[in-house]
């Protein structure tokens, strides 16, 4: 690994000492001669038909599971890597009685819940999503915001269980704003924060996000220019600090945080 960055707090945040390791291993010999720990190895084959395919889903947190949709019905689903067997979460019925269906569905830190968006073929505007938790074990789910004939999909937990960093798109953006925002829901009920709202000359938003390992930052890579190139940037958790981490005439990505 190559540690890129480090931000040690020096804006009035002292305390934030975590480390953000950015860009990937690079190989500078060949591959039969790097660690055991570099070699790539194939955890699961089997049928592609249930894999969401929009997103790469990370696994639950002990690795066992990875979450997904079931095509067959639009279900919330996941794997069981150990067995190789699909799990419905969810039981809304096939295509002939409903077109429902989940996406982007992460879990939570301890793995009892996902986060997830969900389609309603039903609601008002010809359709429109919701960003929903799921406990896994009886399968009940809550409604945590509803788009109302726009976008919202889950991006983070926080490192508590206690918040949930999405992404969403207005159905009817402000004037001079490019309709991505970063909200902050709270699992247990409460108010819906507005943490970002991207201006209409970045031409793509958000396209990952991480809360620190406290819980109290979020990193996210935010694309801009012509053509547009990427940085990695920083977020306070109150919103008054926004600035730039990672940045340059390179491409530069978010991965994640270094635990």
């Amino acid at each position: 690994m190559r540690n890129l960055a480090k931000y040690p707090g020096a804006v009035s945040a002292a305390t934030c000492t975590a480390t953000l390791t950015l860009a990937m291993t690079v190989l500078q010999a060949p591959l039969s001669a790097q660690s055991e720990s570099l070699r790539a190895r194939r955890i699961w084959k089997g049928e592609t038909d249930n894999i969401c395919c929009y997103s790469l889903p990370a696994p639950s947190p002990d690795g066992r599971y990875v979450p997904g949709v079931d095509w067959y019905s639009g279900d919330l689903a996941y794997l069981d890597l150990r067995d190789d067997q699909w799990i419905r979460v969810t039981a809304k019925g096939e295509w002939e009685e409903s077109g429902d269906f989940s996406m982007n569905a992460i879990y939570s830190p301890d793995g009892s819940r996902l986060a997830h968006s969900w389609w309603t073929e039903t609601a008002p505007q010809e359709g429109s999503w919701d960003l929903r938790v799921q406990d896994i074990s009886n399968g009940t789910p809550r409604v945590l915001v509803q788009a109302e004939g726009g976008e919202v999909w889950p991006l983070d937990w926080s490192p508590d269980g206690a918040l949930i960093l999405a992404g969403a798109i207005p159905a009817r953006p402000l004037a001079g704003v490019g309709g991505l925002q970063l909200l902050l829901v709270p699992v247990n009920g409460g108010e819906v924060t507005v943490l970002k709202e991207f201006s209409a000359e970045v031409s793509r938003g958000a396209s990952s996000a991480r809360f620190s390992p406290d819980g109290q930052w979020i990193a996210y890579t935010e694309y801009a220019g012509e053509p547009p190139l990427a940085d990695v940037q920083l977020l306070s958790l109150d919103g008054e600090v926004d600035r730039g981490l990672v940045t340059g005439n390179g491409d530069d990505h978010l991965m994640d945080w270094l635990p």
